[in-house]
């Protein structure tokens, strides 16, 4: 697999060099042009400027070499040792520096050099910012590198945390929230043991059971917005800043979740059942603002 990953770099290479070096050569070439026509022919600026051609033209060949290695990794979902992860690295660097090898002779070779004023060192300034830009990318691939390492090795723990975030039905947040309140007129413990239990049940995939303790939560909370059923709730309620709004979520529960739940409440046995999923029962969003609400008229 590692061979397989370095060809991806190597085959890049192959196929763009030649291409790439013939823009390569007429970009100098327009560059030097352009220094001839100001008179700065014969000075540091044709080093500098020159230097910085070469350093864009291997800037471009290794970040793009390198994203096309990570299409790789990510399309193969590709898993890798620590030990691997450390010869990719290491052959990665290797690919860089016979890149820049390969651009340092291209520079050497280039035929005005020759015609240069030998006062100054044009090829010295390519090689140094060359060497710079060759240090800075590979700090950057082996960082990357680190990186997918890290998530391997941390992989398990990213993915409970990934499904804990899941597993919560209504936010903790939330629950807190309701927790704190303190309101003579109400008790919220059995709204807050409701939600516990809506994420009991999601957390172990028991949709019957969710699409009940909602239909119940429902049944509930009128009082608290001084209605005596969630009709009323969904139709008549207008405390809300944003009560279209409100009650367009709240008549999606009122009738969407009211009659999923009586489905699951009284059917009957069949000879064939479709249990529900989680889609069918997911209304966390509604949720999630109807306790909102709450926090806020009684909070």
């Amino acid at each position: 697999m590692i061979d397989d990953t370095l060809k991806q770099v190597t085959q890049f290479f192959g196929t763009y060099r030649e291409e790439r070096t013939v823009k390569l050569e007429r970009k100098i070439g327009a560059c030097l042009v352009d220094l001839n026509k100001k008179n700065l022919f014969n000075s540091d600026a044709t080093g500098g400027n020159l230097a910085t051609i070469y350093s864009e033209e291997f800037s471009w060949r290794i970040n793009s070499s390198w994203q096309l290695t990570k299409k790789y990794f990510d399309r193969h979902n590709l898993l890798f040792e620590s030990s691997e992860l450390d010869s990719i690295a290491s052959q990665i660097k290797e690919c860089s520096l016979s890149e820049a090898n390969h651009l340092k002779t291209h520079a050497t070779l280039s035929t005005f050099f020759p015609l240069m004023n030998r006062s100054f060192d044009p090829l010295k300034q390519i090689k140094d910012l060359m060497a710079t830009t060759t240090n800075g990318l590979t700090s950057k691939i082996i960082g990357e590198l680190n990186f997918y390492k890290i998530l391997q090795n941390n992989g398990n723990t990213l993915k409970k945390e990934s499904n804990k975030k899941r597993d919560e039905y209504v936010d903790m947040a939330r629950i807190k929230e309701l927790q704190d309140i303190s309101n003579p007129k109400f008790d919220l413990s059995r709204l807050i043991k409701l939600c516990q239990e809506l994420n009991i049940a999601h957390e172990n995939e028991c949709s019957l059971s969710i699409s009940m303790i909602l239909r119940t939560i429902l049944n509930h909370v009128p009082p608290i917005f001084n209605c005596k059923n969630f009709d009323e709730v969904a139709n008549n309620y207008s405390g809300s800043k944003k009560k279209s709004a409100f009650k367009k979520l709240m008549k999606n529960l009122n009738i969407t979740l009211k009659n999923i739940a009586d489905i699951h409440l009284h059917q009957q046995i069949q000879r064939k059942e479709a249990l529900p999923s989680f889609n069918q029962i997911n209304f966390i969003q509604n949720i999630d603002i109807l306790l909102s609400e709450i926090i806020t008229i009684l909070g």
